[in-house]
């Protein structure tokens, strides 16, 4: 499973700003074991709101240094984020950045209308046709509030990479019971070996991330996990991954478990 770092946090996004935010350790690691990352449209293209950009190429300096460790780069849209700031991504400018830099990107997800039902779906799909036919190679992105028949739709077209999106506000219950539907029905063969490359948007929950056979994820949890003073460690007795916090303040608060409460074997 190939597991692509997402988050625009510009303290910590080079080596270099690593090792000046936090120390020598912290910056090798990020240099030898980071091996993917993603970089949203809207910040690093459209909007132009990354930290530093390159006067010779236009490009953020977060992009240029992922580059240059020769990284999986994933380029999504960010049509959610343009969705929540009520901003308007349109297909030109987006396929145009797309031709611009298609030599830096392993993938790139389409342009997609964010929202549930047939209407959102029909929307999706004539904006990825469009930027299909306008020479972008761009992979198709489902949402889990969107009809079925719309995802058969994909794979009835032979497309082999299919991104699933509208999954981070769901409920849990929920959205196993779609995706165990969807996976069931649609995405895998009946040995349980998918059909096609998956990719799950904003995945972060363990038992969906094992459950099943994605290709790929994507998730900001790597952030979100240290800057709430929390580590995913997995117990070598039972092989559990769980989240621990370090931080006093959680003890205080008692959110649990704490590293404190690992007992020999944490």
């Amino acid at each position: 499973m190939r597991i692509y770092l997402a988050g625009e946090r510009s303290s910590i996004a080079t080596a270099a700003a690593v090792r000046g935010h936090d120390s020598e350790d912290a910056e090798m690691l990020w240099a030898q074991r980071v091996r993917r990352r993603l970089f949203s449209y809207y910040y690093h293209g459209y909007a132009g709101a990354a930290s530093l950009r390159d006067p010779e190429t236009g490009l953020s300096v977060e992009i240029i240094d992922a580059k240059r460790r020769d990284w999986d780069l994933f380029l999504d849209s960010g049509a959610f984020t343009a969705k929540t700031k009520n901003v308007h991504i349109p297909t030109w400018a987006f396929a145009e950045y797309v031709k611009l830099t298609q030599d830096l990107w392993t993938v790139v997800s389409s342009l997609d209308t964010i929202g549930s039902g047939e209407q959102a779906a029909r929307a999706s799909y004539q904006t990825f046709v469009k930027l299909r036919s306008l020479g972008v190679r761009v992979q198709t992105v489902w949402h889990v509030r969107e009809p079925e028949k719309a995802l058969s739709r994909y794979l009835d077209e032979g497309c082999d990479y299919i991104f699933i999106g509208g999954m981070v506000t769901e409920p849990f219950s929920w959205l196993q019971w779609r995706l165990d539907t969807v996976w069931s029905a649609h995405l895998t063969n009946p040995d349980g070996t998918p059909k096609v490359k998956v990719h799950g948007f904003g995945l972060t929950n363990i038992q969906l991330l094992f459950r099943y056979p994605w290709y790929s994820v994507d998730s900001t949890s790597w952030l979100k996990d240290g800057v709430n003073g929390c580590c995913l460690l997995r117990n070598p007795e039972t092989s559990e991954l769980r989240k621990y916090f370090f931080d006093e303040q959680s003890l205080s608060k008692r959110k649990s478990p704490h590293y404190r409460e690992l007992g020999p074997y944490g």
